[in-house]
């Protein structure tokens, strides 16, 4: 349950040309988000160049990476350590994005 100061309780009006209106629409339905959601996430994360849809894309990449680590057997033991090595840096680079 939201907090008072999360809860949503301000509205706003914005004038847009109905190619503005398109063009935005078309990036939330891509980001599988609202069109109000798309704007606010925007506006908060504008100085970010690492979007939470990226961070995700990420995490997939980390798990697979992960899981193709678990699959490989010893005698790949030196491709083993660079998948490994890949893994960790991408997990850092995960970790230290989300904060």
């Amino acid at each position: 349950m939201r907090s008072n100061e999360e809860k949503k309780t301000v509205t706003k009006s914005l004038k847009l040309s109905q190619k503005e209106q398109e063009y935005i629409q078309k990036c939330a339905d891509e980001e599988g988000m609202s069109f109000g959601r798309y704007l606010v996430n925007c506006a908060i994360h504008k100085d970010t160049t690492v979007t939470p849809a990226m961070l995700v894309k990420l995490q997939e990449i980390v798990n697979t990476i992960q899981k193709l680590e678990d699959k490989l057997n010893g005698s790949f033991s030196y491709e083993k350590q660079d998948i490994r090595e890949m893994r960790m840096d991408l997990d850092d680079l995960f970790s230290s994005s989300s904060h």
